[in-house]
């Protein structure tokens, strides 16, 4: 009876490693590839952009919801605030069958308003703070709700003009 339960346990062991495994694997990464420019002129609405360019790699394919779908597939975060700086659906693949897919992403990045200390307003120039710093925080959803590893673009200098 021990010999059976201890060969339960194993073959249980086995399994669950097995299937966690496997499921890491399906998860999305993205590595990072860099920035067409390194600053931008602050604005409130699309004066100035950025293509931000990285490479994805999904084990089992099931990346991009689709056009019908209102779920976005990449999420661009600012690091200065946390906030969301836009989202990005990945268009419409022809299906993988479970298959491994890569591919080279760039998003058009537009510029947003320096952030000041001492409640100064954003998208203000004021002559003490020329220039602000924003790093973009990246990573896409796939199918099953997997998120990808997190990567963080160079430090873009926002001139504050």
């Amino acid at each position: 009876m021990k010999l059976i339960s201890s060969l339960i346990v194993i073959l249980l062991v086995v399994f669950w490693s097995c299937s966690k495994s496997n499921d890491s694997e399906s998860v999305p990464k993205i590595t990072y590839s860099g920035v067409t420019k390194t600053s931008l002129i602050q604005g409130a609405l699309n004066e100035d952009s950025l293509w931000l360019n990285f490479e994805l790699e999904d084990s089992d394919g099931d990346i991009g919801f689709g056009s019908n779908s209102v779920n976005r597939d990449i999420i661009v975060r600012d690091l200065r605030t946390g906030l969301i700086m836009d989202e990005f659906k990945i268009p419409d693949l022809p299906s993988t069958d479970g298959q491994k897919i890569t591919a080279k992403i760039s998003v058009l990045i537009f510029t947003t308003c320096c952030i000041f200390p001492n409640n100064i307003p954003p998208c203000s120039a004021p002559p003490e703070f020329p220039t602000d710093t924003i790093n973009f925080e990246i990573k896409v959803v796939d199918k099953k709700g997997h998120n990808s590893n997190l990567i963080v673009s160079e430090a873009i200098v926002l001139r504050c003009i």
